[in-house]
């Protein structure tokens, strides 16, 4: 009788090689789910033979270990394997995790730093809380110039990363990118011509809304370390109640 779409005198071995080989462009799962695609006029009996006949002809794709019967439904359904299971979203068949990762979340000239963690960190529906960790480690581990982990915080109540903020991160108050910190001072902070130490000290000691009680003492800290040759802790002093440096004129001699 002879199975579906097999020519007469073919051998089953030719029948095989003719409908089944391999395509070029098919991945391991396109692949064998096309070899258990069951025709309507196949019996349990017959749909078996016919996949056990073409699981023995290529015996390298190991056939029946990425198959399992199904008695719902009748007929043999495709079982991702550990590696398959691992697989990332937008994860092209056979591709490296590193050359995955390079293609799919290279920093864009578009993006700051922010924006660029707040990208890697965002869950996909399909992921699991353990496929979604192993991507973004993955990431951080290829791109381990950003540190990105040191920016991220796991939330268990949104069972995903968030993005912190942090001083460094952050910088100073008009701080350019990649400015270094006594550059940033100088450039900032310098006493101008003209300007009398009190105003010096009441500008710099200013305090930015944006600022925490850690951020704020850190810049002043910085313009204090900067400019170490005039002293200027001598001059002021920390108000708890202000939450400020205040400036004290010195005494007359």
């Amino acid at each position: 009788m002879g199975y579906p779409n097999q020519q007469p005198e073919e051998s089953d071995e030719e029948y095989v090689r003719r409908l089944y080989s391999r395509k070029v462009d098919e991945s391991d799962e396109k692949y064998i789910l096309r070899i258990a695609a069951r025709y309507t006029s196949e019996t349990d009996e017959t749909y078996k033979e016919r996949i056990a006949l073409v699981a023995k002809i290529f015996s390298d794709v190991k056939i029946l270990e990425r198959l399992s019967w199904s008695e719902e439904r009748k007929m043999y359904v495709y079982m991702r394997s550990a590696k398959d299971a691992k697989g990332f979203p937008q994860q092209r068949d056979d591709e490296p995790d590193e050359m995955y990762a390079h293609r799919v979340y290279t920093k864009l000239s578009s993006e700051n730093d922010e924006q660029y963690i707040v990208r890697v960190a965002s869950r996909y529906k399909s992921e699991t809380d353990d496929s979604y960790k192993a991507r973004v480690e993955l990431i951080a581990k290829v791109f381990s110039q950003f540190n990105i982990m040191q920016h991220l915080v796991y939330k268990e109540e949104k069972k995903m990363y968030v993005y912190v903020k942090t001083v460094k991160a952050e910088g100073y108050p008009g701080q350019q990118n990649n400015e270094p910190n006594d550059a940033y001072a100088k450039r900032v902070y310098a006493r101008q011509a003209g300007e009398s130490e009190m105003d010096y000290y009441l500008r710099f000691t200013s305090r930015y809304s944006s600022e925490t009680d850690e951020s704020y003492k850190a810049r002043i800290d910085l313009i204090v370390k900067t400019f170490k040759d005039q002293n200027l802790m001598a001059n002021m002093s920390y108000d708890e109640d202000s939450g400020l440096y205040v400036y004290m004129q010195p005494l007359k001699k």
